[in-house]
Order: C-alpha cells, then structure tokens, then sequence
C-alpha cells in the first residue's frame, strides 16, 4: 500500500481519493508503520488528532505519510484540506444527465450493467483477479485480497479516467455542431475517440484541467492515467 502512497505524494486529489476509499472500504493500512522506519513518537502522534482517532490503520497511514513528508502537507491533504475534484462532480453530472433521460426499462438494464462490474463492494476484486488470471491461473507472485482490492481500485480509476478523455475528444470533435444529448440516439464511445485520448494523453504533459491545449508539451516522463 505504502507503494501506491509514494507514487501519489504530488497528486494531492487523487492521493485523497485513494484515502477516502480507504477508509470507506475499512482496509486501511494495517501495521504500515512497521514496515518502514517510523518512529513510535510519530506514530502515536495521531493517536488523538487524526480524523481517525481510535483507529489504528488509518493512524499508520497518517504516520506513514508524515515519515516521507515531515513537512506535513501530505497528512494535511488527506486529513483536513479539502480539494475541488472536479473529475469526480463531472462523472456524477454526466451520469446523472444519462440516467435522467432514461425510460424505465433502459434504466433497468443500465442498473443490471452497473451492478455486474468488476468494482463491486462486496468482493471487489472477485471478477477482476478472475479476467486478469484467465491466461495465467497460477502466478508466480500470490497477492492478498487487500493487494487485489487496491489493484482493482486502481484499475477502475483507469478506466474511469480514459472515459473523461475520450468524452474530451468527443466535445472537441463536436465543437460547433448539434449540442450532445443523453438520449438513446447518443451513441457510445467509439475505439478512435479512445485511441485519441490515449495518444494525447502519452504525449502531453499538462494537468486535466488543460490537456490536450494547443501549448502542449512532451512529458518528462512516463506516467499513468491514474497516478
């Protein structure tokens, strides 16, 4: 877990994201502290101001985040600021526009879809390990149900976030044309508008509130769409 932690420290929205569901999903970080070289002081620091006072696991995670950054804006950005995610609001803006425009029966069969997802609560990542095993039963590396869950989290915030770009691409390529409805002549995300979001994405280096500008840079790096 401390992996995923490390790799958001510059991602403040999405390190909290990861916190919350976290915390929602009651795995937590158990004994985190003993795992890297946190001093019982730090540790017992947030045993009575963290959100999570009582709670052991998420005072691990605390401590683990003041360990890499004594600063303590990272226990800040998880534990007391709070972030405009705006990737988040326009996913629950957008699905409520879809769902809105829905008859009974369509809302049925999307509901029926929804629920069949490999990102359930009970079990999250039951159907996920089974697709991503399918050619590969028998790994070489066995993982916990707490290592599955957090890479089915993951894999979903891929997912969710190649959509948000493919919709991007689709507003561009719609600019001046009739406004999209969410009726049931829209229709789905086709592979081209995907496959473009993709290679804007692996060759700009902008934020999400200005991808895809035309000042647009190579990245210094390579990065992932949900770290």
């Amino acid at each position: 877990m401390k992996e995923f932690l490390f790799l958001l420290r510059h991602r403040p929205v999405k390190l909290k994201r990861f916190y919350e569901y976290l915390v929602v999903s009651g795995r937590g970080f158990k004994n985190m502290a003993k795992e890297v070289d946190v001093t019982k002081d730090t540790e017992s620091e947030f045993c009575d101001t963290s959100i999570e006072a009582g709670n052991k696991e998420m005072n691990s995670a605390l401590a683990y985040l003041q360990h890499i950054d004594p600063s303590g804006n990272l226990h800040s950005a998880v534990s007391t600021t709070k972030f405009a995610d705006h990737a988040i609001k326009e996913r629950k803006e957008r699905i409520d526009r879809m769902t809105t425009a829905m008859n009974l029966l369509e809302y049925k069969e999307y509901h029926k879809m929804k629920t069949s997802t490999s990102f359930q609560k009970i079990k999250p990542a039951g159907k996920f390990k089974d697709w991503l095993l399918k050619d590969s039963p028998n790994p070489e590396v066995a993982l916990s149900a707490k290592n599955w869950s957090t890479l089915c989290f993951f894999a979903h915030e891929t997912i969710a976030e190649i959509v948000d770009l493919a919709f991007i691409v689709r507003r561009d390529n719609t600019v001046g044309h009739e406004q999209i409805t969410w009726s049931r002549s829209m229709k789905p995300l086709q592979t081209a508008e995907v496959m473009e979001a993709i290679r804007r994405f692996n060759n700009t280096n902008n934020s999400f509130s200005t991808l895809f500008g035309r000042k647009a840079v190579s990245p210094t790096g390579y990065r992932l769409l949900a770290l």
